[in-house]
């Protein structure tokens, strides 16, 4: 996992560069259900991760993940199947079509998001919005 800084260094290249092909980036922001899962959580998701992604920690709890070439519904699908399989998480998902916000807005949303799903196991992903 890289850290948040080296994540925001590396968007800076990687939005602009999925603008220009005309690709979907999904991001994603998880955190543990309990936060001395962290650890486990994101070992889950490092084995499902294609080299293309990007994993940071993005604050003393929460992982995000960077999803290159990948449309929404892909995203849910691996995080559903990563929840499927291991210790439980909330998350929240966007996808970029262009590279119009940055990563740090984005990111912002996405926390935003996040809170709406703590403390329900039935809604434990969402969606941001305006961000994209």
């Amino acid at each position: 996992m890289i850290s948040h800084r080296a994540l925001v260094a590396t968007s800076g290249w990687l939005l602009p560069l999925h603008d220009r092909m005309a690709s979907t980036l999904s991001i994603v922001l998880l955190t543990p259900a309990q936060p001395e899962n962290l650890a486990k959580m994101s070992d889950q998701l490092s084995a499902r991760l294609r080299k293309s992604d990007i994993a940071a920690r993005y604050d003393d709890n929460t992982v995000a993940v960077l999803l290159p070439c990948t449309t929404l519904t892909a995203a849910e699908n691996l995080i559903t199947d990563v929840r499927d399989t291991g210790v439980p998480f909330y998350a929240s998902v966007v996808s970029l079509n262009n590279d119009e916000h940055g990563l740090e807005e984005s990111l912002q949303s996405l926390r935003t998001a996040l809170e709406r799903a703590y403390g329900n196991s039935t809604h434990w992903l969402v969606h941001a919005t305006g961000a994209g």
